[in-house]
């Protein structure tokens, strides 16, 4: 397949799973519009891929269907959590004011117990009954505070569920920010960013890979593995060259030395057949592998994804 080609069939499957996420997380109930637009430009893209037209404009249509759904995916997120928040709100106002109308009727209840232990003797058994109220009026009470205990604990879920989200969604932004660039896959290893061999030794690359160090910059705390390959022709020493190539550029564009590291692989892992010119040229790359806590350990398409709509 040519390279074009397999770009933009690239870019259709990340529109898909970028769609399929905003409605997992319920887009389309929450942001409506957004996603049905969404929806719209993936099939318009499948169609464009379907019936072989101009790469660069299904590229483009598959891009714009994979923003819009991140844009339906981000609205979601943020009006469930308005929702929830809501909710949580008139919970705590609840419990409350069940709190204190249970204090009040405890304390309510001792006043009448005290008075009625000053009464005689006969008014014993009143008095008693009042303590057994007060006594279920703290047992409410208690309940109401192992119910306050079990909503902080709700709580903190949440917000471990939205690290998680925010994690996923700087996930996606990178992949696209990155994948304007260089063509950049999604995998479980992390960011996955291809430079074709033909481009190593070219000027052109410094300009692009000073494109991707700025945006890297902005997010602290990644890490970048630079993997040198090459095809069943080529030897070990120039992958160790190309990888060690592009990690000096990519320090000298101002990523921290400590941060990024390089290693020549030479003929593990090829991605094509080596017994076709094609597939050799593909196998002979650079791969940037880009990981780290802002982005989390798990890829977008967590689940395997129907190609058909």
């Amino acid at each position: 397949m040519p390279y074009d080609r397999y770009e933009a069939l690239l870019e259709v499957y990340q529109a898909q799973s970028a769609v399929q996420i905003a409605q997992s997380q319920g887009a389309g109930e929450y942001a409506p519009d957004t996603f049905r637009k969404a929806q719209a430009l993936l099939r318009e893209a499948q169609d464009m891929e379907a019936r072989k037209q101009d790469t660069h404009s299904i590229v483009s249509e598959a891009r714009e269907a994979s923003q819009m759904a991140e844009d339906a995916r981000a609205i979601a997120a943020r009006r469930r959590d308005e929702e929830r928040l809501s909710s949580q709100q008139k919970e705590s106002s609840a419990d409350r004011q069940a709190r204190e109308q249970a204090l009040a009727e405890a304390q309510e209840a001792k006043a009448r117990a005290d008075a009625e232990h000053a009464e005689a003797e006969s008014q014993r058994a009143s008095a008693e009954q009042a303590q057994a109220d007060a006594a279920q009026a703290q047992a409410l009470a208690s309940q109401r505070e192992r119910e306050a205990s079990a909503a902080a604990a709700e709580a903190i879920e949440a917000k471990q569920a939205q690290s998680i989200s925010a994690q996923r969604q700087s996930r996606a932004e990178l992949l696209a920010q990155l994948n304007g660039i260089l063509p950049t896959r999604d995998t479980p290893r992390g960011l996955l960013v291809t430079v074709p061999d033909s481009m190593v030794e070219r000027s052109g690359l410094a300009q692009r890979l000073t494109r991707i160090a700025g945006i890297l910059s902005s997010h602290p705390g990644l890490r970048l593995s630079v993997e040198g390959y090459t095809d069943d022709r080529g030897s070990d020493a120039e992958a160790q060259k190309h990888a060690q190539t592009v990690r000096e550029l990519l320090v000298s564009a101002g990523l921290s030395s400590d941060a990024v590291t390089a290693a020549g692989l030479g003929k593990d892992r090829p991605i094509a057949s080596n017994a076709t010119l094609p597939g050799r040229e593909q196998n002979r790359r650079v791969e940037i592998v880009i990981s780290g806590q802002l982005i989390g350990d798990m890829a977008l398409w967590d689940r395997a994804y129907s190609l058909g709509q």
